[in-house]
């Protein structure tokens, strides 16, 4: 394939109407020779991922991209603009091939059961027409055809309201979108987006095209309509290896996608139906519709009823025909071949299935599940297997951090300042002083290389009270109020000259609450440290110069920055290297671990207790996450990048672990244990360590034997710990 490219470029030369010959040519060969490999693979014409940013300056030459600097980048010109679209089309998703309320409304007669009972009903007035002395015919064709057209309707209304649903997924698509044209930024309308475009994606914008990330600033995003994924994920610019696929790249924001936090710039790789998401709508528009189990079934036994009944009455016909010698052959028809026949249709089993149908299928919109036709019913009903997320599906995706893993001791929730500190500590101006190192190293990393944010809202509650006691029991054992972490008062400190004491007032003139907002683990992260330290003079502390984002390959996050309290001296300047991140990544990185009387040498007795604390906290269902860091000198105007490796690349001081729980919803072990009854196997699938996931799993049910308890007169699910010798399951 990448001969080829070349191929056709040192052929077509390099003005400006063969560069754009030779792009067509170059995405003819990715779509024509992909495609005779795999249709249906959507991943299969997409190469944008695995190019460099200098590869794709030369693929897509028109955009005029700045490969070293690509925000200063001129984009595509107007005129050329409207040429690719006037030649591609507008971006916009083709519409699917809808049938009318009318077809709709007919669809619902075509049914095997009403074509039964139609027939039926038609026999009956024919065997009035034959005889009138009989009006008990009549009446059975009346009430044949009134509940045949009542039934539609109801199926018609059902199918209706559903289909006006799914139209709700053209809101993915984005009205306007800032691009780069004739070298000025512009706002646009997403269907005059052309391949080439150089686009901006930012917080709170819907990506509007398929787009290569050419320069990246934390850029989230929301992929959840076209991958799955429960939460953001973080994207970047690099080129993705040969053998990993444009879903895997991360380089590559896909139509539709929400961006939650960052900014970065890209180029426009697809737009309309050539888009992931536009082949996915190809694949289930151009199918052809396959019919339901429940409809082979209900063939299959029209088949039969409608066999049997021919049968049955033939055969009754000729033994009344004989029996009367053949006489009144008439009276012998009617009685003894089309009565037969009406009395082996079971009238009221398709009023009874449509009902049935209907009550289920209104019970699951209540839970926000619509179906397209009521007889998908009976494929939920036979569901045998339920692949589920962990995070936000299983659990409440509700973060707190529960335990701290440092000076190889255990700490539940918030420390405690020791009497002694105190003492030894009388005249402290940060609280953070009063604890014992590495804690305050740990509380810095938690919040200064952290992307979480919080918002105040201030109020004003007219209350004033004074307070005296004890420094510790004032500061660590607060009112119920304030232990809220989302809630919170001003206090005004002062302390004595001996120390021992606190006196001031506390002041609920201006009470603060806390919105934070970022990704969960984060959010938990600069929870707990908010209750111990102002988390905003913290980050005032630091100027952060440099930084890395996480994202699934490295799994640790870094930044370096800068005290602003420090000046530097000769040129040179401090500098702090932070890491958050996989602690089993970032204790491969370490050579010393912190403890209170300092770093110390990471042997192999200290990796031992790091591990034993690991699998402590992942056998309790615990996510959890390391810190690290180094200080270090550099000229004072040094420019940091990844690329130069001008940073320190290991030798670390591991600070300690955090451990993060996200509890299972209420009523998930309950769950499980219906699906388990109902003969359905239930696989939790995530990404965390397998003794995370393990112990998640133990919690909800997945693993262990379970019992049903009751208390309070509240029926809940309890799991036992003990697990079955022929397990059924694996991690």
């Amino acid at each position: 394939m990448n001969d080829a490219k070349k191929w056709f470029r040192r052929r077509l030369g390099l003005g400006e109407e063969r560069n754009l010959a030779a792009s067509e040519a170059v995405q003819g060969i990715e779509l024509e020779g992909e495609r005779s490999v795999a249709d249906r693979d959507l991943s299969s014409s997409f190469t944008e991922h695995h190019l460099d940013r200098h590869e794709l300056t030369e693929l897509f030459l028109l955009s005029n991209i700045n490969a070293s600097q690509p925000t200063a980048s001129q984009g595509l010109s107007a005129e050329e603009a409207q040429r690719c679209l006037e030649r591609d089309g507008r971006n916009a998703l083709t519409p699917p091939v809808e049938i009318s309320d009318w077809q709709l409304l007919l669809r619902q007669f075509l049914n095997m059961f009403w074509l039964l009972l139609i027939a039926a009903g038609i026999l009956s007035l024919i065997t009035y027409f034959l005889d009138t002395t009989v009006p008990l015919n009549l009446y059975v064709a009346i009430i044949l055809f009134v509940m045949v057209i009542v039934m539609c309707l109801i199926s018609f209304y059902e199918e209706k309201k559903a289909k006006e649903v799914v139209h709700g997924f053209q809101s993915l698509m984005p009205t306007s979108c800032s691009v780069i044209r004739d070298g000025r930024k512009r706002v646009i309308s997403a269907e005059e987006l052309v391949v080439g475009d150089l686009v901006f994606i930012r917080n709170g914008c819907r990506v509007a095209a398929d787009v290569r990330l050419l320069h990246c600033s934390g850029v989230k995003l929301e992929t959840s309509s076209i991958t799955g994924e429960a939460e953001p994920i973080e994207f970047t610019s690099d080129p993705a290896a040969e053998e990993v696929s444009v879903f895997e790249s991360h380089n590559v924001a896909f139509n539709g996608s929400f961006c939650v936090d960052g900014e970065g710039l890209g180029v426009v790789i697809r737009v309309a139906d050539k888009t992931i998401i536009g082949q996915i709508a190809s694949l289930t528009t151009s199918q052809e519709e396959k019919k339901s189990s429940l409809e082979k079934q209900v063939e299959k036994f029209v088949r039969f009823i409608t066999i049997l009944a021919l049968v049955m009455a033939t055969i009754v016909f000729f033994i009344g025909a004989a029996v009367s010698n053949f006489r009144n052959l008439l009276s012998t028809f009617i009685n003894g071949f089309l009565v037969v026949i009406v009395a082996n249709v079971p009238q009221g089993l398709p009023a009874t299935l449509t009902s049935q149908l209907t009550i289920i299928a209104r019970r699951m919109a209540k839970k926000n599940v619509f179906l397209k036709k009521l007889d998908v019913i009976e494929a939920f009903g036979a569901a045998t297997v339920i692949a589920s997320d962990k995070t936000g599906t299983l659990t409440k995706n509700i973060m707190t951090v529960t335990d701290l893993w440092y000076n190889k001791q255990y700490m539940t929730g918030r420390p405690d300042i020791k009497q002694r500190t105190i003492m030894a500590k009388q005249h402290v101006t940060n609280v953070l002083e009063l604890y014992e190192s590495p804690l305050p190293e740990m509380l810095a990393v938690m919040t200064v290389c952290n992307k979480a944010q919080i918002d105040m809202t201030v109020t004003r509650v007219p209350m004033r009270q004074s307070v005296r006691g004890n420094m510790a029991q004032i500061l660590w054992s607060p009112s119920a109020k304030d232990q809220d972490p989302e809630r919170g008062a001003i206090r005004r400190q002062s302390t004595r000259k001996s120390g021992r004491y606190f006196q001031g007032q506390m002041s609920q003139e201006t009470a603060k609450r806390k919105n934070i907002s970022g990704n969960p683990s984060e959010v938990a992260l600069l929870r707990y440290a908010s209750q111990m330290t102002d988390v905003h003079d913290m980050r005032r502390c630091f100027d952060v110069v440099f930084e890395i984002p996480f994202n699934s390959v490295r799994k640790w996050h870094l930044l370096i920055a800068r005290r602003t309290d420090k000046f530097a001296k000769d040129g040179m300047a401090t500098f702090t290297l932070m890491m958050k991140g996989a602690p089993e990544k970032l204790i491969d990185l370490c050579t010393t671990i912190a403890s209170e009387s300092g770093e110390v040498e990471l042997t192999e007795d200290e990796k031992m207790d790091f591990q034993d604390a690991y699998l402590h906290f992942g056998n309790e269902g615990r996510r959890v996450i390391g810190f690290a860091s180094k200080t270090f000198v550099a000229a004072e105007d040094t420019n940091f990048s990844q690329e130069a490796g001008n940073y320190p690349q290991g030798k670390y001081s591991f600070l300690g672990m955090a451990a993060i729980m996200d509890p299972p919803r209420d009523d998930t072990a309950k769950a499980i244990q219906e699906c388990r009854l109902a003969g359905i196997k239930v696989f939790m699938v995530t990404g965390d360590h397998p003794t995370t996931a393990a112990a998640i799993a133990r919690q909800i049910g997945l693993i262990g034997q379970s019992e049903t308890v009751e208390r309070q007169g509240r029926e809940k699910i309890q799991m036992s710990v003990v697990e079955q010798h022929d397990s059924d399951y694996a991690i």
